[in-house]
């Protein structure tokens, strides 16, 4: 039975066009304590992105059905585990870690050649086993005359509370390995730490901002005070919308969101919410494999993960999205 529930609306703290709250099912306390300020990385969070920049696909309307927005969150190809033996593909996005469970986990990349793709792993860095990967592809503008493949694979059979080494493979080209940890069962009761913020878009007067949040505040703050292990130290990473200035840019989400934060999302995973920069853009839904225990025909803009005995639900308050289904889910699931 649920003892009590607790929600800290951490994006609304934040002013985030988006919001994720926080559940406590079982009575024990989440520790958001001890954290680094990481707010808005002195971003301005109020500017609309400009939708006409050059390289930018034609951002639909704000106002923009909902029942029809979330299509492009659709793997486009099946799992396989045929290989590309001649090709030497070049990691334009690192691996990184999504949506952990205690017996599962999903790993994300970005090629630009290599349709085939598996993820090695294992309790060692022996690794040892394998899992097929799909693809989650997208064309870019014409004009670019280049195609970016998101791969994913899932990682299944894992235990709670463990941690496991991997490494993403396309064609001949292996990635380095890197490690995360599956999530406490609910009765363990263990606690949580994790790293919340929004408006990490670029700011051009201060360019290398969340990289700097990132690289010269989180990771040594969280290392300092809690060990090496990223993984064993933190939870999760939220950031509640606005991840880039223009979501429809593809460059913007390789240098200014992935670069700045790969060492962070090897190993602790990310939930994001999308924002008013993201602009309904169909790289927001690529990029991030988010749980699909909304409703229909909404997933995934809103949804929750369990971390031991607190939940966490991810909301979409963008224009369109303002609905009773939403509200009513929040209310059933908090």
């Amino acid at each position: 039975m649920r003892k009590s529930a607790i929600v800290l609306p951490v994006a609304l703290l934040l002013a985030s066009a988006s919001f994720i709250a926080g559940c406590d099912d079982g009575g024990h306390e989440a520790d958001a304590s001890g954290q680094p300020d990481v707010g808005a990385a002195d971003a301005d969070a109020e500017t609309a992105p400009d939708a006409a920049t050059d390289g930018a696909a034609a951002a639909p309307d704000a106002d923009m059905d909902a029942d029809t927005a979330e299509v492009d969150a659709t793997p486009i190809t099946a799992e396989s585990c045929d290989g590309d033996a001649t090709v030497t593909a070049i990691f334009t996005v690192a691996p990184y870690v999504q949506n952990v469970l205690t017996d599962s986990a999903w790993i994300l990349w970005e090629t630009p050649e290599g349709e085939h793709g598996a993820v090695e792993w294992g309790p060692t860095e022996a690794l040892g086993q394998t899992s097929c990967g799909g693809l989650r592809g997208f064309l870019l503008d014409v004009s670019l005359d280049r195609t970016e493949l998101v791969h994913e694979a899932q990682l299944t059979g894992l235990e709670p509370d463990t941690t496991y080494w991997y490494r993403a493979v396309t064609g001949t080209s292996r990635s380095n390995i890197h490690h995360f940890r599956t999530t406490p069962t609910r009765d363990s009761e263990a606690p949580l730490r994790f790293v919340a913020m929004a408006d990490s878009q670029r700011d051009d007067n201060n360019r290398t901002k969340f990289r700097e949040v990132i690289n010269d505040g989180v990771i040594p703050f969280v290392r300092a005070a809690f060990g090496e292990d990223l993984a064993k130290a933190l939870g999760f990473f939220i950031v509640a919308g606005d991840l880039v200035d223009n979501g429809w840019l593809y460059e913007e989400w390789q240098t200014d969101f992935f670069s700045p934060a790969e060492k962070l999302m090897h190993e602790v995973p990310l939930y994001a919410v999308p924002g008013n920069h993201e602009g309904g853009s169909s790289f927001f839904w690529r990029y991030f494999k988010l749980p699909e225990n909304g409703d229909a025909p909404y997933v995934p803009h809103w949804y929750y993960v369990d971390y031991s005995n607190v939940r966490l639900i991810g909301l979409d308050s963008n224009a369109g999205f303002q609905t009773q289904p939403q509200l009513d889910f929040l209310r059933l699931r908090c």
